[in-house]
């Protein structure tokens, strides 16, 4: 919550880099989606509970969180993660 920025079109008048606008928040909000495709950004996990077990989203369980690779954590069945909800 503390580093959430998001890209914009304007570049800075000096060095030319994209700039971005930081988002900030007074309190965390009840529900967050992020949506990233096309982009190499780590997320932390698919459905997880309590007690580290990875779930799909049909309640089918997909092995725990120690030993399982973030590489496999990205992708699901051949698919790639585009949209993490975190409520």
């Amino acid at each position: 919550m503390n580093n959430l920025e998001v890209s914009c079109r304007q570049k800075c008048n000096e060095c030319s880099y994209k700039l971005t606008h930081q988002i900030d928040y007074k309190e965390v909000p009840e529900i967050l989606v992020l949506e990233y495709p096309c982009t190499n950004i780590k997320a932390s996990h698919r459905i997880i509970s309590i007690d580290g077990t990875i779930w799909y989203n049909n309640s089918i369980e997909d092995g725990h969180l120690s030993t399982t690779s973030y590489k496999q954590l990205k992708t699901c069945n051949g698919k790639i993660l585009v949209l993490a909800i975190y409520a």
